[in-house]
C-alpha cells in the first residue's frame, strides 16, 4: 500500500507546486 499513499504524496506535492 506504500505506491498507494506515494501516488497520494506526489498528488499533493504536484497541487502545491501549482
Amino acid at each position: 500500500e506504500l505506491e498507494r499513499r506515494r501516488e497520494e504524496l506526489e498528488s499533493l506535492l504536484i497541487a502545491d507546486h501549482v
